[in-house]
């Protein structure tokens, strides 16, 4: 996951591209004419202001940790980078939840026997089965077809909210280097414990010349194998967002 020089500056230039689809789903849900107040609450008081946090969240990964970054950070700047990524996750299924929400208030969805929805039923990922029996057809394929994204996302969601809490590594070792790397975490161990500080800090120089940096978020292995790089993945998200947004938006706006 380390990017050639070109491939950095295209995901630069991507991040260039999120804010005029930041401005289109303002103006879109901002301008609607609802006639349900708390969807409209949910539209200019809920989504409106995920979305502008999702892009900013995104902005200051981006500052805070370049594509093009090779060189090891400090942990301070790896913790300022989980801080937003932590947001930013939280917030994408926090819209997902916001359009479900506008959507079952505007078109007054109910449970089949007439009763309104409870708050555990509202939501867009396929377990809920009363919003997504309310959507167009159109809809419910556009959203069938997400599967595996909606999965990643529930993943990480629940993961971070409940479980391990998504971090970025602050090194990688190459296959090459994995079994020197390893011996020399022994050989430090024992100069620590004979109090060779002298030899220890030699040994953390020589063990630091193994590693390199990923701009990779990751969960538990045991949970999640294959790291992530995060910043076209947060480009990816924010773009869904927007899709998914600006579809419901059309269909609201249908008879």
């Amino acid at each position: 996951m380390t990017y050639t020089p070109e491939a950095a500056a295209e995901i630069e230039e991507a991040l260039a591209t999120l804010p005029p689809l930041k401005v289109e789903i303002l103006e879109a849900y901002l301008l609607h004419p609802f006639a349900n107040a708390n969807a409209k609450e949910f539209a200019h008081h809920g989504l409106a202001r995920r979305v502008g946090v999702l892009l900013q969240c995104v902005i200051n990964v981006f500052h805070i940790i370049p594509p093009g970054q090779v060189e090891p950070i400090s942990t301070e700047s790896r913790n300022s980078a989980e801080i937003n990524i932590h947001a930013f996750y939280i917030g994408v299924f926090g819209s997902l939840d916001n359009l479900a929400r506008i959507w079952t208030l505007e078109k007054n969805v109910t449970r089949p026997n007439g009763k309104p929805l409870a708050n555990r039923d509202i939501g867009l990922t396929p377990d809920y089965v009363h919003v997504r029996g309310s959507l167009t057809p159109a809809m419910q394929g556009y959203l069938d077809g997400m599967a595996d994204w909606f999965a990643y996302l529930i993943g990480f969601r629940h993961s971070l909210a409940h479980r391990v809490p998504l971090y970025i590594p602050p090194h990688t070792v190459s296959n090459a280097n994995v079994d020197r790397y390893n011996a020399i975490e022994q050989e430090r161990w024992q100069a620590i414990r004979g109090h060779d500080y002298a030899r220890a800090d030699e040994l953390d120089r020589e063990q630091a010349g193994l590693t390199s940096f990923r701009a990779w978020i990751t969960r538990s292995p045991n949970e999640e194998p294959r790291p992530v790089g995060f910043h076209p993945q947060m480009i990816a998200d924010f773009r869904t967002v927007h899709e998914v947004a600006m579809r419901f938006i059309a269909d609201l706006r249908a008879p």
